[in-house]
């Protein structure tokens, strides 16, 4: 049996897989809302959105592993709810594909909400925290892609 020390983080009485996963669902949960606006206008081809979700923690990537037992209720409630707002966005766009990829903090501009900084505004200004890195504007920004959603199913390649 293996056994594994789970830091906690410095703002939160919460461990760091509970709070990248609480992280995740709200964004997921954010992203739906987006998605039920930018559906609406006339322009927008819904069969060619596809979402692109990155995370900076591989717990994150471990969590998502298919048949993985959660024996905390907390953090499998909240899995559970990722998958199912994974499935109100496949009914908002059937043909979509979801893509969860990892990739470093430093390239991460949510990261940036989590942290302290003395200047605030100057970081909410940065073009890196309005439009993301460089890396973002590519077909595949990602170091690696762990799980793909589509209305066949999961897919999940180990982070």
């Amino acid at each position: 049996m293996l056994f594994r020390s789970v830091g906690t983080s410095h703002i939160s009485k919460f461990s760091i897989p509970l709070n990248e996963g609480k992280a995740s669902l709200l964004g997921v949960e954010n992203l739906i809302n987006l998605i039920q606006i930018i559906i609406q206008h006339p322009d927008i081809d819904k069969s060619k959105l596809n979402i692109d979700v990155v995370v900076d923690a591989s717990c994150l990537g471990h969590l998502l592993r298919p048949n993985i037992s959660i024996k905390n209720r907390v953090i499998s409630n909240v899995i559970n709810g990722i998958r199912a707002d994974n499935l109100t966005i496949l009914k908002l766009l059937p043909d979509a594909t979801i893509r969860y990829g990892w990739g470093r903090g430093q390239k991460n501009p949510g990261d940036l909400l989590s942290k302290m900084f003395l200047t605030p505004g100057k970081i909410i200004s940065s073009a890196f925290y309005r439009e993301g890195p460089i890396e973002y504007l590519k077909q595949d920004p990602y170091q690696h892609v762990f799980l793909t959603v589509t209305k066949q199913g999961e897919q999940y390649t180990a982070p």
